[in-house]
């Protein structure tokens, strides 16, 4: 489901997101420093931070390094030999920054070290998810699974749910995820029920949210099988179109798995580099707040799931987001990522997103049914 994300302005800090950044070195022919970057979690310099006592080498990285920005973007360097360290070095990230805002360039200069103690100057812009919620119900696959006129859409599904757990590691509910923690602290209060809940709907609501666990692990048990991505394509060549449905979830999985050719191993959260934007913001909202699977879109345990999610969006900050970077460690920077990959990905999650949604309505299910009997 896609839900609208609120403005975000300050999130609860995120237990099982913040990621070191690593293993991929080995798959990219980048400099030194690039591969050293690519396995460390940084903070931007500041003030307050350490870095600013080596003034020597900072600014000897610093200053040859601009000139490699400068050259790229047609930047004159302020002069700023008068200026005392460290404000030679803000006046100058002060004024690139503007200049870049003054060119509506989305990029962002900002000046990092790394755990290594290497210091790089790089360029950092968003991937704009849009303010939405991707949220991927289980229970629209469940619900094929117990239609016995829908095994070939069950076992077509079922291989692009695994291309979404097993690749792009997409957080399940029953893991240690922020999707989790919310289930949880929902059965917490159904049981304790402080709230004075009618008995009749407090039982159907822990029903549902046991049967969410229960089904859940059932079908993670298959979406974690290999088979389901070694026998994609043999799905897809095997596939027969009855109905409109039919043609719209085998184009649907044919995209997933031209994206799985062309990335094998990419997965959702590779270019997001958590506490690199405002690294100085508290609240902080995390991929695996608004990417997840979930048991379902619909009911109260959906409707209790998104006030869980908008406390926290609606305090937030920053919102972590893919980012592309280019580091200026040589004369033509080195570029980690042109988000092509994310662009596709997004596009793909929203119409996967519509298309659980139109499984878990019951109508529609119907009307697939009545469709196959014609």
């Amino acid at each position: 489901m896609q839900q609208d994300r609120p403005v975000c302005r300050k999130p609860q800090p995120a237990q099982g997101c913040s990621r070191s950044i690593t293993g991929k070195t080995a798959k990219r022919a980048v400099s030194t420093f690039a591969a050293d970057f690519l396995k460390d979690h940084f903070p931007p310099l500041s003030e307050e931070t350490e870095i600013l006592c080596k003034q020597q080498q900072v600014e000897s990285v610093f200053f040859s390094q601009i000139r490699y920005f400068a050259d790229r973007y047609n930047f004159i360097i302020p002069k700023v030999d008068m200026v005392v360290y460290p404000y030679n070095i803000y006046l100058v990230m002060q004024e690139a920054n503007q200049f870049l805002s003054s060119k509506k360039i989305e990029d962002r200069l900002y000046l990092i070290e790394s755990s290594e103690g290497n210091i790089c100057l790089l360029t950092a812009s968003t991937f704009n998810t849009s303010g939405t919620v991707y949220y991927f119900p289980l229970k629209s696959l469940w619900t094929l699974s117990l239609s016995k006129k829908h095994k070939q859409e069950y076992r077509l599904l079922l291989s692009v749910f695994a291309y979404c757990y097993q690749v792009l590691k997409m957080p399940y509910y029953n893991g240690c995820h922020h999707v989790g923690y919310y289930y949880e602290a929902m059965e917490e209060g159904l049981e304790c029920n402080e709230e004075g809940l009618d008995k009749e709907y407090q039982k159907e609501c822990l029903a549902e949210i046991r049967l969410a666990y229960q089904a859940g692990r059932e079908l993670e048990t298959h979406i974690l099988k290999p088979c389901q991505l070694k026998g994609w394509q043999r799905r897809l060549d095997r596939f027969n179109i009855y109905t409109p449905f039919g043609r719209a979830l085998y184009q649907l999985a044919l995209n997933f798995y031209d994206l799985y050719q062309h990335f094998p191993e990419k997965s959702f959260h590779e270019n997001i580099y958590c506490g690199l934007i405002e690294p100085d913001a508290e609240n902080r909202l995390y991929p695996d707040q608004y990417i997840s699977f979930v048991w379902s879109n619909d009911g109260q345990l959906a409707e209790d799931l998104y006030n869980y999610f908008n406390c926290d969006a609606d305090e937030a900050q920053v919102v972590e987001e893919p980012l592309k970077i280019t580091l200026y460690d040589k004369a033509q920077g080195t570029q980690l990522s042109d988000l092509r990959f994310e662009t596709r990905l997004f596009e793909l999650f929203g119409e996967l997103a519509d298309m659980l949604q139109m499984i878990e309505d019951s109508e529609h299910l119907k009307t697939i049914e009545d469709e196959r009997n014609d």
